[in-house]
């Protein structure tokens, strides 16, 4: 189990961690970093149940299947979830060598945190503070709303010559305040039939400082069939292609 988690670890780009054992008790080649636990934290919160589990805040778990009123009570030890509505998990940790571990995640208009600390002894006040940092540092920004990017492309047999191709996907994404987006538009020069209605054509890719944010498809607004004895498909063609003076 310890070299699965090994192996996720170095998946994820968690260079400064190393696991021996799946509890984590003390051990001199058991080690791992804030950032790194911020990174695996990142990926988790991506897992649904694991998201369930690390927001619950109490769990009667049932003596046996059919007796469901009695059972042995799980109480959460995140203190954060019984302070903040906002807070959605992680997950306390204690050991005499580590002191108190603390991994919390919260949630506001869109915009998720994530805060760790190692040996912190007021990380309750620590992380709240966290939080709001984040918070106030970061926004959810729009990027592209259905339809917003629309252009039109040479497609010889169309009914005017061109091809209208369109996005139909919204996207967002969670920007530091005050940095700008950018955006590519990748899509061919000329498009020839046949054309189906939705058949992606394209993509439109966002950046930000220097990294991917994410990207969207443009896809066919209409559909253009290879055109049957047009005498002037051969000629549209041409003067597409043809150079100009």
């Amino acid at each position: 189990f310890a070299d699965r988690m090994n192996e996720t670890a170095a998946r994820l780009g968690m260079t400064d961690s190393h696991f021996t054992t799946p509890h984590g008790l003390d051990d001199d080649a058991h080690y791992t970093t804030a950032a790194d636990l911020a990174k695996l934290t990142a990926y988790a919160m991506q897992n649904e149940a694991f998201r369930t589990i690390v927001s619950t805040q109490k769990y009667t778990l049932p003596l046996s299947d059919t007796d469901s009123t009695s059972g042995r009570v799980l109480i959460n030890h995140n203190k954060l979830l019984r302070l903040s509505d906002e807070v959605n998990g992680v997950k306390t940790g204690f050991t005499k060598k580590s002191g108190r571990c603390l991994v919390s995640s919260a949630q506001r208009n869109g915009v998720s945190v994530i805060a760790v600390t190692l040996h912190a002894p007021d990380d309750w006040q620590d992380h709240k503070a966290m939080h709001e940092l984040g918070f106030s540092s970061y926004s959810r920004v729009s990027l592209a709303e259905p339809g917003e990017f629309q252009l039109e492309i040479p497609c010889p047999g169309a009914d005017d010559g061109k091809l209208t191709v369109v996005n139909r996907d919204a996207l967002s994404a969670c920007l530091k305040n005050n940095v700008k987006s950018t955006y590519t538009v990748e899509c061919g020069p000329l498009r020839f039939p046949p054309v189906s209605e939705g058949e992606v054509c394209g993509t439109v890719t966002f950046f930000a400082d220097g990294k991917e944010l994410g990207s969207i498809p443009l896809f066919a607004a209409e559909t253009v069939p290879i055109p049957e004895d047009n005498p002037s498909f051969a000629e549209k063609l041409l003067d597409m292609i043809r150079p100009r003076s």
